[in-house]
Formats: structure tokens, C-alpha cells, sequence
């Protein structure tokens, strides 16, 4: 009986258990990375960024921004999105406001720093301040720009509860664990840090 067990789950464990190579998918064709690459520039990126920006056609830009982020594309029509998108930055809901924050700070590191500088000012979330200020840090690691940003963070957020915060503040005084900020906490959105 157990000779028989053996002869039935031996096969199964066999199969359990795929090659490398037997998983496919169509787009690690060349091909079909094309045309995805293709379509995202035209119709993603292209076709959304070149509305007027509007609530109707704020979903389009927010997808954008994603596409942007994600593949890291940038050309023209990207940098005149991101234009638009900051000049109607207090207009945009929250999650396109952190998809612009995040696609910017991924393709156009220094592009947008006079920009990106008077929203710091404005904005009132903490999550999105803190990108805001990574961006410019970026930009200006000095010591001078470092001080001045928290002087921002506790004029802005008195309490610096909000894990987010401590986090940036840890980053801007030279306390980085690891050597690079770590936003997983952040990312998370569930208060705790890493």
C-alpha cells in the first residue's frame, strides 16, 4: 500500500513544480514589447497629457503619471503634462497630486525645482510634503537646504508624530539607514516605519 502511494504522488510533485523555461508569456516578445511601449507613449502618455486638464480628464493624467513612473518615459509631451498638472496642482485629488510627486521625482530630477518648491508651501498632507521635500533635498543636498526644509516640516507639522515625518526628518539630519530613505512605511500608508 505504501508502494503504491509513492507511485501516485511522485508524479504530482513532479508536475508541481514548472521549468523556467515552459513559462511563457506573449510579452517577452520583442515584438510585443513594442507595441506595448508604443501604446503607452501614444495613447497613455500622448493622447491624456495633451487635454486640457479638467476633472474629466484628470483620470487620464493620473495613468500618465504611472506610466511615467513605472517605465521611466520622458520626452516633451511629458514635461508639458507635468507643466500643466503643477500649475493646476491644488485643483488635483490626492492620488494624482502623489502620482505627479512620484513621476516627477523619477524622470526630471532637476526639471521641476522652482515648481515642486512653491507647492511644498502650500501642501497640507504629510505624506505628500515629505516627497516634496525629498525632491528639493535631491536636488540641494546641503546643509543649508537640509535645515531650511525642516525648519518647513515643523512650521507646517507642528507634532512630529506621523511616522512619514519622523522618517524625513531622520533623513534630512544624515540618520539613513542603509544609505537611502526607506518609504516602505510610507508606501504602506499603515503608520509604521520599517
Amino acid at each position: 500500500m505504501k508502494y503504491l502511494l509513492f507511485l501516485l504522488l511522485v508524479p504530482a510533485a513532479a508536475q508541481a513544480q514548472m521549468r523556467r523555461e515552459d513559462i511563457h508569456t506573449d510579452f517577452v516578445l520583442y515584438n510585443r514589447r513594442v507595441a506595448l511601449e508604443k501604446d503607452l507613449r501614444e495613447r497613455i502618455i500622448g493622447k491624456h497629457f495633451s487635454l486640457p486638464l479638467d476633472s474629466d480628464s484628470e483620470d487620464g493624467y493620473l495613468s500618465g503619471c504611472w506610466a511615467v513612473a513605472q517605465f521611466l518615459f520622458d520626452g516633451p509631451e511629458v514635461m508639458d503634462g507635468f507643466r500643466r498638472l503643477l500649475a493646476g496642482y491644488d485643483s488635483l485629488t490626492y492620488d494624482t497630486r502623489r502620482a505627479l510627486l512620484e513621476a516627477v521625482y523619477a524622470v526630471a530630477p532637476d526639471k521641476f525645482v522652482s515648481g515642486i518648491d512653491s507647492i511644498i508651501d502650500r501642501e497640507t498632507d504629510a505624506r505628500l510634503f515629505a516627497l516634496c521635500a525629498v525632491y528639493l533635498y535631491r536636488h540641494d543636498t546641503s546643509t543649508d537646504n537640509a535645515n531650511r526644509l525642516k525648519i518647513r516640516l515643523v512650521e507646517k507639522f507642528p507634532s512630529d508624530t506621523v511616522a512619514v515625518l519622523s522618517e524625513l526628518t531622520g533623513y534630512l539630519g544624515g540618520r539613513v539607514r542603509g544609505g537611502r530613505l526607506r518609504f516602505g512605511s510610507y508606501c504602506r500608508g499603515d503608520g509604521t516605519t520599517d
